[in-house]
């Protein structure tokens, strides 16, 4: 049976007055999305720092790989001038496309088809 990967993509901390903008990526094996769902995986604004903590260690033990992005407050600040919050999240995301089949995108950027950010080609 050939396996089936898929990727995810997060990001917190949008704007340089809260501190660093943090993006992660990962990429599972299908087979583990109910694992995912058991220790209770969501959408990083929904959770606890405590929470965000103890599932990133759940998390990096059963990947097959994952991506950390940290843009500073000050190198936000330094880009801000010349490119919008979205275009630097966008330049900065950690790339999936050579890692999956699937993805879910936690992502509204502008001029920017989800579908197509994650197409692999």
């Amino acid at each position: 049976m050939k396996k089936i990967l898929i990727a995810g993509i997060d990001e917190a901390g949008r704007g340089s007055a809260i501190g660093p903008l943090v993006m992660a990526a990962v990429l599972v094996d299908k087979t583990q999305e109910e694992q995912l769902i058991e220790l209770q995986v969501r959408d990083s604004k929904e959770l606890s720092k405590k929470e965000r903590e103890r599932l990133a260690k759940e998390i990096k033990k059963m990947v097959e790989k994952y991506a950390v992005v940290k843009i500073t407050a000050k190198e936000l600040n330094e880009l801000m001038p010349m490119r919008s919050l979205n275009e630097i999240e966008a330049g900065s995301t950690p790339d999936p496309r050579n890692w999956h089949k699937a993805c879910y995108v936690d992502c509204g950027f502008s001029g920017y088809n989800c579908r197509q950010l994650c197409k692999k080609d």
